[in-house]
């Protein structure tokens, strides 16, 4: 089973970057994509010639997955600005270049989301869930579960001995998919 990552903070080694390490640890297959490592146009910007972009070197990584995890800092009670124009494109991808057939080949995957941030996450972060879970339907894929976790400063996510288990529950859970070949929950 392959899986990608896909982080949204703009800062190395951020908690939603850590905890998803507890997740991934010891999978085989794992593509990691940093946001921040990339040129993104936004929406409006992506008919600028001029400005780089290398969007669709991220897309190309994740098609060949079977599972995609989103990994994400809670920011003003939202994802991140990088999450946030990375998954405004999706729907613009088979516009752009139909030969991708970036919608049809994201059908069927299973998607996690990790969320980290402070002030009561486990309630703020609910309408990201509800969100993502309207795109995912919008792209058929199958939303399958997440991970809020409590942590404000960089590095608090290690102090949080419940999101660890629960990182940890979600990498054996991936574990029993891939060994039994399930690719739905």
């Amino acid at each position: 089973m392959k899986i990608s990552v896909v982080y949204g903070s703009s800062v190395p080694n951020e908690n939603e970057e850590m905890l998803t390490q507890y997740v991934i640890k010891g999978k085989p297959e794992v593509t990691e994509i940093h946001l921040r490592d990339y040129h993104m146009k936004s929406r409006d910007q992506i008919y600028e010639p001029l400005k780089k972009d290398e969007y669709n070197q991220i897309i190309d990584q994740m098609i060949e997955s079977d599972v995609l995890i989103l990994a994400t800092p809670m920011y003003c009670y939202g994802v991140s600005g990088l999450m946030k124009t990375f998954v405004d494109r999706w729907p613009m991808v088979d516009e752009e270049d139909p030969s991708r057939n970036f919608m049809e080949a994201m059908r069927g995957k299973q998607v996690y989301l990790i969320i980290t941030g402070e002030d009561y996450p486990h309630k703020k972060a609910l309408p990201i869930i509800q969100q993502f879970k309207y795109i995912c339907r919008a792209a058929e894929m199958d939303f399958n579960g997440y991970l809020i976790a409590e942590a404000g400063v960089t590095e608090d996510v290690e102090k949080n001995e419940v999101a660890i288990k629960q990182a940890e529950s979600l990498g054996r859970l991936l574990a029993r998919k891939e060994q039994s070949n399930e690719l739905t929950s």
